[in-house]
């Protein structure tokens, strides 16, 4: 479910646009460009509305004029709609520029400005990937699932492979302390003092990770951020929570975000299916992981745990802003609330598989 606290409610921050307006969003997005490129430099189309992450609005454009070769092509424009976000947006503009340039399906961004005039904001553009997401391929044609699976599964191990030597993230600690650290900050603000043994437990057991061999985790790897293009290649996106640390941690939020795979449902009927289906795309994509590369269960089931525990704490800040009748955003309004109760007892009943590992 990622980790995706400050989202939830929509941002109402002061900025010199509105990144919700498409008119305004055109006209900064042209003066950026000739202040880049050059003043005769145009639109040849959009920007248009391409959807909205959990935290960012995503626009589709083509530029024109005399142009280098790099901008000669379908764009997308990333705006992030919070001045506070301009850490996140310059850390994960570097992070996808370094995966790739050691030849990792990212997206290197053309631009990247922490505050970029005339917006205001923070912005990224990067090329476009005609394709759809793996979910959405799952959808149209069931029979492909396996093969996607098992190709998500084959990047996600290559992932771990890449040398992390110049990396831009910093590795200080284990990762399961910064996650810990977090973790309790996140329920001590919200006041979730009935998730304080849930807590106690992740720190009693962390033990069982604290040591690792750091690699590139991307922390939010699933069907919704892998796009597939025509010919079947691959490139992942949102790279946003990406870290240094146990690539378990990165496996067992994979296989955690599948099994609540029913939150990307566009539909009750969609719904029923993906919860259905669960174990199959957990099953597809784990068992391809593990004959590529040797897991440590124990360290999957805590990590499983973890990232639940955490899942449990976004929900329960959801229905926080749901009673407040504040808005959130369009995914976050489709989650259904019976989720939060799902996610707490699998927590537990992780906690007790883990005592059986």
């Amino acid at each position: 479910m990622g980790w995706w606290w400050n989202t939830l409610r929509r941002m109402t921050v002061e900025t010199a646009i509105d990144p919700a307006d498409s008119q305004q969003v055109t006209g900064a997005l042209l003066a950026f460009l000739r202040s880049r490129l050059g003043d005769g430099v145009g639109l040849a189309s959009g920007p248009a509305t391409l959807g909205r992450g959990f935290d960012t609005f995503i626009y589709g454009f083509r530029a024109s004029g005399d142009l280098p070769d790099a901008w000669r092509r379908e764009l997308v424009l990333r705006l992030y709609p919070s001045t506070e976000q301009v850490q996140k947006a310059e850390r994960e503009g570097a992070i996808q520029g370094f995966a790739a340039r050691r030849g990792y399906p990212a997206l290197e961004p053309l631009a990247l400005d922490g505050n970029a005039v005339p917006f205001g904001l923070s912005l990224m553009i990067m090329p476009r990937v005609k394709g759809a997401t793996v979910l959405d391929g799952i959808r149209s044609n069931p029979f492909r699932a396996k093969r996607l699976l098992a190709g998500m599964a084959d990047l996600h191990v290559e992932l771990h492979a890449i040398p992390i030597d110049g990396c831009p993230l910093p590795y200080e600690r284990p990762l399961v302390e910064t996650f810990l650290a977090e973790t309790r900050a996140k329920i001590e603000g919200l006041g979730l003092s009935h998730m304080d043994a849930g807590c106690g437990w992740l720190e009693a057991e962390h033990g069982a990770v604290a040591t690792e061999e750091p690699v590139l985790v991307h922390n939010d790897f699933h069907p919704l951020n892998i796009l597939v293009d025509a010919s079947g290649a691959m490139t992942v996106i949102d790279w946003s929570n990406a870290a240094v640390g146990d690539r378990h941690c990165d496996v067992a939020a994979t296989i955690g975000l599948m099994w609540f795979a029913q939150i990307a449902a566009t539909s009750a009927i969609e719904r029923t299916a993906l919860r259905l289906a669960r174990g199959f795309l957990r099953g597809s994509y784990y068992n391809r992981y593990r004959s590529r590369v040797a897991v440590d269960e124990r360290r999957i089931a805590y990590w499983e745990a973890m990232h639940t525990f955490r899942g449990w704490a976004q929900l329960e800040e959801l229905s926080q802003v749901r009673a407040s009748g504040a808005a959130t955003t369009e995914m976050a309004a489709r989650i259904p609330a019976s989720t939060l109760g799902a996610a707490r007892e699998r927590f537990w009943w992780l906690t007790r598989q883990f005592s059986s590992v």
